[in-house]
C-alpha cells in the first residue's frame, strides 16, 4: 500500500512541476519551433537558478562548452545540417555565451531591418549593419536609382525558415551563414512608370543566404553582414 502511496505522490509533484515550467516558457504551438532551452539537460541547471524559475524569473542557463555542444544532438530549427552543428562547437570555446538561437532571433531581425532600409534608402542604418564593402555596392545602387529617379519598394510579408547553414571560426572571428526562406514582394518602376525588368511581380518565396561576421572576443555585441546571396538566381 504504501508503495501506492509513494507512486502517487511522485506522480502529483511531476503534475506541479510539468505546470510550472508551463507557466514560465509557455505552451508550445502547433507550428512552433522547439525552444532552444529544452536542450539542455536539468543537471545543468543551479539550484538558485531553480528557484529564480518556480518565482518566474528569467532563467540564466550555465555556460556552454565545444565538447558538450558536440555531443548534443542538432537541432534542425536552429542548423540545416549536422554538418553547420559541428562548425559551431569551437564557437563556444571563444565565447561560452554564445547561444546559436538567440543569433538566429537577432539575424531575422536583421534581414527584415536591411531590407526596409535598403527601400528606403536609408545609408546611415546600413553602414551601421554591413561590411564596408557591402555597404558600398547598396549605396551604389541607392544612388545609382536615386539618380535615375526609380521607385523602389520592398516588403517582406513573413521569415518561413532561416537557419545556421554553415559556420567557421578563425582566430576569434566568427562567421556564420544563415538562409532565409521568406515571402517578399518588390515594386521597381523607372521614372516613366514602366516595370523594370523581373520585378512588380507579387508575393513569392525567395530563398537567400547571408553572411554575419563578429569577433567574439570584442566588447562590441553587434554581427556586421558581410555578404548577401540570392539562392535562386
Amino acid at each position: 500500500m504504501n508503495g501506492y502511496l509513494d507512486i502517487l505522490i511522485f506522480a502529483v509533484i511531476a503534475g506541479l512541476l510539468l505546470w510550472r515550467l508551463r507557466s514560465v516558457f509557455g505552451e508550445r504551438g502547433e507550428n512552433d519551433p522547439p525552444p532552444f532551452a529544452i536542450q539542455f539537460k536539468i543537471e545543468t541547471i543551479p539550484a538558485e537558478e531553480l528557484e529564480k524559475m518556480q518565482q518566474g524569473k528569467p532563467l540564466q542557463l550555465e555556460a556552454m562548452t565545444a565538447e558538450r555542444w558536440r555531443n548534443m544532438l542538432p537541432d534542425f530549427a536552429v542548423v540545416e545540417t549536422a554538418t553547420a552543428h559541428h562548425q559551431l562547437a569551437p564557437f563556444f570555446a571563444a565565447d561560452p555565451q554564445f547561444r546559436p538561437d538567440d543569433f538566429l532571433e537577432k539575424a531575422r531581425r536583421a534581414f527584415v531591418l536591411v531590407v526596409e532600409a535598403f527601400a528606403k534608402g536609408d545609408k546611415k542604418f546600413l553602414e551601421f549593419m554591413l561590411s564596408p564593402s557591402l555597404y558600398a555596392a547598396f549605396e551604389q545602387e541607392i544612388d545609382r536609382r536615386n539618380a535615375d529617379n526609380e521607385e523602389y519598394k520592398k516588403e517582406i510579408h513573413a521569415i518561413k525558415k532561416s537557419v545556421i547553414s554553415r559556420a567557421s571560426l578563425e582566430g576569434t572571428v566568427a562567421s556564420v551563414a544563415v538562409d532565409f526562406i521568406a515571402e517578399q514582394s518588390v515594386r521597381h518602376k523607372r521614372a516613366d512608370g514602366s516595370s523594370v525588368s523581373g520585378t512588380d511581380r507579387g508575393r513569392e518565396t525567395t530563398h537567400d543566404r547571408w553572411v554575419f561576421q563578429r569577433d567574439l572576443k570584442s566588447n562590441d555585441p553587434a554581427w556586421k553582414i558581410i555578404k548577401t546571396e540570392d539562392l535562386d538566381g
